[in-house]
C-alpha cells in the first residue's frame, strides 16, 4: 500500500529572494462553512453620533484599538480622533498644516508598545511622533531610495526598532527602515514592472504585525491576496479565497491596463482599485475581511481565515444591510469597530466564532 504524499508548493521568486508558499491561493470551500454554530456574530451595536462640539468623520483612512481607546485617522480633515470604548469622543491628535506636528494627507499610523503615536504624512514622507496624550514630540523623515521619486509611503508598522513601510507605487511592496528613518533593505519586492512613463496598477494595501511580532501580514486590496512575511527566515505564505465576481473585475482591469501599454504617456500614472476592506486579527489569530463588491441592497459579506491561512468560512452581517464596510478593527476583549463608506462609526461586541 502506497503512502499518500502531502505536497506543498513553494516558489522561489528570483526578484525577491524569498520562498513563497502559494498552495493556499484561491481557496473556494470554507473548512467551517457548514458549521454555522462556529461562525462569528455580533450583538449590541452602537453608533457614534457627534454632538455639536465633537468632530464628524470626513474620510477615515485607518482605525486601531489600543488601551481601551479607538483611534480613527481622518485624511480629509488631517487629524487623528480618539474615542473611548463606548463611542464617546475624547480628544484629537494633530492638526492640518505642514509644520512639525502638523498633518498633511496622513495615510497610516501606529501605536508603539509604550503608547507613542506615529502618524505617516504621506506627501511629505514624514512621520509625526506624539505622546499617548497627543502631545507632539518630534518629526522623523523617511530617507526613501532615489529611484522611488515617483512614489509616496502609504503604510507603516513598527517592530524590533524598525519601521516597515509600504508605498502607493514602488519597486517594493514593503521595505525596512531603522528608527531614525534611514532605509535598510527591501523586504518584499513587487513582481510586476513599473512603466515610466505609463499607467500602472498601484500598490493598494494594508499591513499589520501579527503572531506576536514574528510576522508582517500584508494584504492587497485589489487581488485579495494576503502575504504573511516571516521575519526570522524571510519566507512568505500567501493565501486568498475565490470570489467569481471579484475575479472577473480583476481580469477586466488587468486587460484594460495592458491595452494602455501601447499608448503614449507623458507621466507616471497610478490607478487604484479596492475590492476588499481593511482586515483585522482577533485574539485567536483569526483574520477578518469584507468584500466591497456587494450590491447596495444586500448585506456585506465577511470572510474569515485561520492564522495559518486556511479559508474558514464567509458569513453575512445583516445589521449593515445596504452599507459597505471599508475599515474595521478588533481588540483582545472582543470589541469590534466598523466604519462604513458613508463614514459612519459603529461599535459592537463579538458573539461566537
Amino acid at each position: 500500500m502506497k503512502k499518500g504524499l502531502s505536497i506543498v508548493f513553494w516558489v522561489l521568486l528570483s526578484s525577491t529572494g524569498l520562498f513563497t508558499q502559494t498552495d493556499k491561493l484561491n481557496q473556494r470551500a470554507g473548512i467551517l462553512q457548514n458549521r454555522k454554530g462556529e461562525h462569528i456574530s455580533f450583538r449590541n451595536f452602537k453608533k457614534y453620533s457627534p454632538k455639536a462640539n465633537e468632530p464628524a468623520i470626513g474620510r477615515a483612512k485607518r482605525i486601531l484599538i489600543y488601551d481601551n481607546k479607538v483611534f480613527v485617522l481622518d485624511e480629509r480633515f488631517h487629524r487623528l480622533y480618539v474615542f473611548d470604548n463606548e463611542a464617546h469622543y475624547l480628544f484629537t491628535v494633530g492638526r492640518p498644516g505642514q509644520g512639525p506636528g502638523d498633518l498633511e494627507y496622513p495615510r497610516d499610523f501606529l501605536i508603539s508598545d509604550h503608547g507613542e503615536i506615529f502618524i505617516l504624512n504621506s506627501r511629505g514622507k514624514q512621520i509625526e511622533v506624539f505622546s499617548p496624550k497627543g502631545e507632539f514630540k518630534k518629526r522623523l523623515f523617511l530617507n526613501i531610495p532615489k529611484d522611488y521619486m515617483y512614489s509616496r509611503p502609504t503604510n507603516i508598522v513598527l517592530q524590533n526598532d524598525s519601521f516597515y513601510v509600504g508605498y502607493h507605487l514602488s519597486p517594493s511592496y514593503v521595505d525596512e527602515y531603522n528608527k531614525a528613518g534611514d532605509f535598510k533593505k527591501n523586504l518584499y519586492k513587487r513582481i510586476k514592472p513599473i512603466y515610466i512613463p505609463g499607467k500602472n496598477l498601484a500598490n493598494c494595501s494594508h499591513m499589520l504585525v501579527t503572531d506576536g511580532g514574528r510576522t508582517i501580514l500584508h494584504f492587497d486590496f485589489f487581488s485579495g491576496i494576503f502575504s504573511k512575511i516571516q521575519m526570522n527566515n524571510s519566507s512568505i505564505l500567501q493565501f486568498s479565497t475565490h470570489v467569481d465576481k471579484i475575479e472577473k473585475y480583476i481580469s477586466r482591469v488587468n486587460s484594460n491596463i495592458q491595452k494602455n501599454r501601447n499608448k503614449k504617456h507623458s507621466r507616471v500614472d497610478s490607478v487604484f482599485f479596492h475590492h476588499w476592506s481593511d482586515f483585522c486579527v482577533d485574539q485567536k489569530g483569526h483574520i477578518y475581511v469584507f468584500s466591497l463588491l456587494s450590491s447596495q441592497e444586500k448585506s456585506p459579506e465577511l470572510f474569515v481565515f485561520s492564522t495559518e491561512g486556511d479559508f474558514l468560512y464567509s458569513t453575512i452581517v445583516s445589521y449593515f444591510k445596504g452599507k459597505r464596510i471599508k475599515l474595521f478593527a478588533c481588540s483582545a476583549d472582543e470589541l469590534f469597530v466598523f466604519i462604513t463608506e458613508e463614514e459612519e462609526l459603529f461599535y459592537t461586541i463579538k458573539k461566537g466564532g
